[in-house]
């Protein structure tokens, strides 16, 4: 699940010509940690949780996914 949505974060970071301002440093178990320009980090969180949820939707039909994109200025896990 967060492979997928890996991909499609990939695909919208493409999409909108972001590739040098956005790019995915780590996947951890269900966590994906991205560093962006904080002109664009309000925005890309709102399309990392639509594409997790839409990812999530794929393999948990019958229960909702709950994604809180976190911004911050390091990772904490």
């Amino acid at each position: 699940m967060t492979k997928l949505a890996h991909i499609y974060i990939d695909d919208a970071i493409g999409e909108r010509g972001w590739t040098d301002k956005a790019y995915v440093c780590a996947l951890i178990h269900d966590e994906i940690v991205i560093d962006c320009k904080d002109e664009i980090k309000e925005e890309l969180a709102e399309i990392i949780k639509a594409c997790m949820i839409k990812a999530g939707s794929i393999f948990c039909k019958l229960i909702p996914m709950k994604i809180q994109p976190e911004i911050s200025k390091q990772w904490n896990h």
